[in-house]
């Protein structure tokens, strides 16, 4: 029979260094957390990951390192399934949705890393 099923996470806030507010060592609690999510979406055979938002942490996309970027990347490259995601106000600059394409949210769905998630329907058979 089939089935689709979904792990759904959101306000990653993936940065590569900890808030000033943070006890911990905020970065790799951020990758283990990831990391587990991959583990998790592997176990439990999931359809996708539904990213709500917030993925990265810091708006302005001069401040977010192209390291920061390749690592998020290939950590999602090695997902068993799909990554579908909608941007939170963390991700765009201005809260324009204009400034998408220029932001690190942006380069992940242009290289495919990410998909877009808007209107999409899932479907499975005769689940819908």
């Amino acid at each position: 029979m089939p089935r689709l099923s979904f792990l759904f996470r959101t306000d990653t806030h993936v940065s590569d260094r900890s808030p000033s507010s943070w006890k911990g060592d905020y970065p790799s609690e951020i990758w283990s957390n990831l990391e587990q999510i991959g583990s998790l979406a592997k176990k439990h055979d999931c359809s996708a990951v539904l990213d709500g938002g917030d993925f990265f942490h810091v708006k302005a996309a001069s401040r977010n390192p192209h390291a920061l970027v390749e690592r998020s990347a290939r950590l999602h490259r090695g997902y068993p399934c799909p990554v579908w995601c909608v941007e939170g106000n963390h991700d765009i600059a201005y809260n324009n949705l204009e400034t998408l394409a220029k932001q690190p949210l942006g380069v992940l769905y242009a290289s495919g890393v990410f998909q877009h998630l808007r209107e999409q329907v899932f479907e499975d058979g005769g689940l819908r």
